[in-house]
């Protein structure tokens, strides 16, 4: 799968619970994957919220979020500004 067309939060997860790499291999991948989402959305093909003419939309979708498991109170203890969740 290309990481530009769809975040790869299972390859993540994969690649965490099975592996025989060491520590250092295992944050490379993950780098990788979460860099992957990154880039889609500088291309504006992520799946999480739409780009606006002034960059990425300020509010993000907790609906989504909470769809992943996250509680209204998850939500309200993370301060302003801090989402690199990443939750698509």
């Amino acid at each position: 799968m290309d990481y530009y067309q769809q975040p790869q939060t299972e390859y993540v997860y994969y690649v965490a619970a099975n592996t025989t790499k060491n520590t250092e291999d295992v944050k490379r991948e993950v780098r990788s994957a979460y860099g992957g989402v990154a880039e889609a959305n500088n291309q504006n093909k992520s799946c999480g919220n739409s780009r606006s003419c002034c960059g990425v939309s300020a509010k993000p979708d907790s609906g989504y979020s909470q769809e992943l498991g996250y509680s209204q109170e998850d939500l309200n203890s993370v301060p302003e500004g801090c989402n690199m969740g990443l939750g698509c």
